[in-house]
């Protein structure tokens, strides 16, 4: 009996340890989709910006030409970082580290976006 008790304790302790949900630990990233505005920054600069984020597409714009320059692609999202593919074609006349590609790490909630890259430009956006 006192061993049939254990292993009802056990089980039990077990089902409500497995039962318990976190949000600030969960393993499932947040989703990224959704349209947001706000700014780029890069050192001292910055602009508004838009950027569409929707089925692994993104698109977006800037108030400044090329600063930064964003148009249109594919992204995915992992682990706390998101890659994004331009497939634009764009001339040699400026700097290319502005266009929105490559790895980002990402901090996302339900309202608000921001994205950081090796360079140190950094996305903050707001869902609208």
């Amino acid at each position: 009996m006192k061993r049939s008790l254990n292993l009802w304790v056990f089980v039990m302790s077990l089902l409500v340890v497995l039962g318990c949900n976190d949000d600030e630990t969960s393993a499932v990233p947040p989703v990224l989709e959704g349209n947001y505005e706000g700014t780029f920054e890069r050192d001292d600069m910055r602009s508004d910006v838009t950027l569409t984020l929707e089925n692994g597409e993104f698109s977006g714009s800037s108030n400044k030409d090329r600063f930064p320059a964003i148009c249109n692609g594919t992204y995915t999202q992992e682990d706390g970082q998101a890659t994004f593919s331009d497939v634009c074609v764009w001339t040699a006349d400026f700097d290319w580290t502005l266009i929105l590609s490559g790895e980002w790490d990402v901090q996302a909630n339900a309202d608000a976006l921001i994205m950081l890259n090796e360079n140190g430009d950094k996305y903050t956006l707001v869902r609208k």
